[in-house]
């Protein structure tokens, strides 16, 4: 893991939550959760503008 041997990667990994632990498992969903992820956060934006519509009349 780059986190592991490259002293800059592991500077900022720190920022985002630390390097992987020894029990993380890497690329095991694959697209699935990259998806599900996308799904979340454009979900959150469409019910955000909802709501904002909502609000102003």
């Amino acid at each position: 893991m780059p986190s592991h041997s490259d002293p800059v990667v592991a500077m900022a990994s720190n920022a985002i939550g630390g390097p992987l632990g020894r029990y993380a498992v890497v690329g095991r969903d694959g697209v699935g959760a990259i998806m599900a992820a996308l799904m979340v956060m454009a979900s959150a934006v469409m019910a955000l503008g909802v709501f904002q519509k909502v609000t102003a009349s």
